[in-house]
């Protein structure tokens, strides 16, 4: 009788200790579920953050793709704008060189005419100095003549 109330009391004293073990193993697990459930919340906020992130990424990298678009195209106008002004400049610059080698043809062209026309004038002077000579040369015979005829006329009168 003592041995088995020994046993049942080893057996009490086991069950005992089951019953323990079996709460802080139910403990365990709750306090196991909850930090799963936990861990679940945190990995979900983490997700969403992710989530929020990837979206915000992909917004700045939209944007940032528009800005460098807008400034391929505003560099493209401002290119095409150059070559335009470029080639209007060199158009220019061929027309200045065209009216300048006119300009040099008609400078030689009126040199040309002028030393004609100095040559011309110098001849017509030459002409015209010659021509007063002789003129000077007729009325130089001619006062000798009228100088001779009065002599003549004096002489003519005095043998008379």
């Amino acid at each position: 009788h003592a041995m088995t109330e020994k046993m049942l009391s080893v057996v009490e004293h086991h069950v005992a200790i089951q019953e323990d073990l079996r709460g802080q193993i139910d403990q365990l697990n709750e306090t196991l579920q909850n930090e799963q459930q936990g861990r679940q919340e945190a990995e979900s906020l983490l997700n969403q953050q992710q989530a929020g992130f990837d979206e915000e990424r992909r917004l700045l990298n939209q944007r940032l793709e528009g800005e460098r678009e807008e400034t391929r195209l505003h560099l493209a106008a401002i290119d095409t704008a150059a070559k335009t002004e470029r080639k209007a400049t060199q158009a220019e610059r061929a027309r200045w060189a065209a009216e300048m080698e006119d300009a040099a043809r008609q400078k030689a062209s009126l040199e040309a005419v002028l030393a004609n026309s100095q040559r011309d004038l110098q001849r017509m002077h030459n002409d015209i100095t010659a021509i007063n000579e002789r003129i000077q040369e007729k009325e130089n015979e001619i006062v000798d003549m009228i100088s001779k005829v009065r002599i003549a006329e004096e002489n003519a009168a005095t043998a008379d």
